[in-house]
């Protein structure tokens, strides 16, 4: 299953492990963003269109999205590609507090990536219908 993780920007290096056992688990992640060297304020106009293009396309061929809420963002980036992923009925599921209103619709909650990553283990992604 191809699985896209959305979360703030800074925290990419700290979701490596979480992607290692993803794919422990036969899973593939397919956020590109991970692997970014660029910090934020380094990037050009280019680089952020560039970016942004990859990232809904690597939406588009996911099966499950996952919302990481654990750490406060300002930007707003994870928030659009959830719209986005919601747009293209993605199964959604998140990780952290709610912290909006559109939060709160997401079908399959966790307080912890250690949470949700027992869960796909166990049962792997489960519909949301």
């Amino acid at each position: 299953m191809n699985i896209f993780i959305a979360a703030k920007y800074e925290t990419r290096i700290d979701l490596w492990p979480v992607r290692s056992i993803i794919e422990g688990l036969r899973h593939r992640v397919v956020s590109g963003w991970l692997d970014e060297a660029t910090p934020r304020e380094q990037a050009t106009p280019e680089d952020e269109w560039k970016a942004g293009i990859r990232d809904r396309n690597d939406i588009r061929r996911s099966d499950l999205f996952i919302l990481d809420t654990t750490a406060l963002s300002e930007t707003g980036g994870r928030e659009v590609e959830l719209g986005f992923a919601l747009s293209q009925a993605k199964i959604v599921w998140r990780v952290g507090p709610v912290r909006n209103i559109y939060h709160r619709s997401i079908p399959v909650a966790f307080d912890s990536w250690l949470q949700a990553l027992g869960y796909l283990a166990y049962c792997g992604a489960p519909s949301d219908g």
